[in-house]
């Protein structure tokens, strides 16, 4: 997975968990724990994750028969960072205009380029489900996957024991650049990721019905479990505190749980 699932801590000092930490560290039945491998890097988008050495990462790991295929990886691929020149260059700017006096979110979104992105990171998620079918030795093997929740642009971007700057803002610099109004900044993250919510639920319904073996994509709705406006369960534009991720693993755990054993 992505940093949902991996990202980076110092001691854990002021640093948030992540919802792969916040799983393992939930209370389970009869003291019960997951045996959980971890397999991913803050900052792989959907196209590193199915190739090359991820993907035959994964695809050896498949061959233990594991339960669960615990999935994020699509954050990337909308507000991820690239190097141009020695320059880290934010994404997200290509998928939103100039602003000329749109009144909403989804107005201020370069809906071509959105579908464009969305078109190929579903068919990512699509790509993993064939490799379970394929490959997996438990040919009912869950893959669980989430759809985030409704970032927040501001100009904070991830830092080490909240001093030292290390990454980001990932959204911020590109909603000024195009001078997009403050009032409408939590609007276009939610305009994105409803459709990013929408089509990856199309897809598990597709796969789900139409697979001759037992894998199945399951989909855990995790869009609108924070507080809306509430900047306090965030650490940065795009994580989550430690707050926020234990009331997001619930979301997960409500599929995991009674499929579990």
């Amino acid at each position: 997975g992505d940093s949902w699932f991996k990202y980076p801590t110092i001691f854990d000092q002021g640093a948030p968990i992540n919802l792969i930490r916040a799983l393992d560290s939930a209370h389970q039945p009869h003291g019960a724990r997951y045996f959980l491998n971890e397999h991913g890097v803050a900052g792989a988008t959907s196209d590193e994750l199915t190739s090359g050495d991820y993907r035959d990462d994964l695809t050896r790991s498949l061959q233990h028969g594991y339960d669960f295929l615990l999935l994020s990886m699509a954050g990337n691929d909308f507000v991820g960072t690239n190097d141009v020149d020695g320059q880290l260059v934010t994404t997200f700017g290509q998928f939103i205009v100039d602003f000329d006096g749109q009144t909403t979110g989804q107005d201020v979104l370069d809906q071509h380029a959105v579908s464009l992105r969305l078109d190929e990171t579903i068919a990512n998620y699509q790509r993993i489900f064939r490799l379970c079918e394929g490959h997996s030795a438990n040919k009912n093997i869950q893959i669980v996957t989430h759809t985030y929740d409704f970032v927040m642009p501001t100009d904070r971007g991830a830092s080490v024991l909240n001093r030292f700057h290390v990454r980001g803002p990932w959204m911020y610099g590109d909603l000024v650049k195009k001078h997009i109004p403050r009032n409408l900044w939590n609007d276009v993250a939610k305009a994105f990721l409803s459709q990013f919510a929408a089509r990856l639920k199309a897809l598990a319904d597709d796969l789900n019905s139409h697979t001759t073996t037992g894998v199945r994509l399951l989909v855990a709705d995790t869009q609108g479990t924070l507080p809306a406006g509430d900047s306090s369960y965030w650490i940065n534009e795009i994580h989550p505190k430690n707050i926020g991720y234990d009331l997001l693993v619930a979301k997960l755990q409500e599929i995991i749980d009674p499929i579990r054993d």
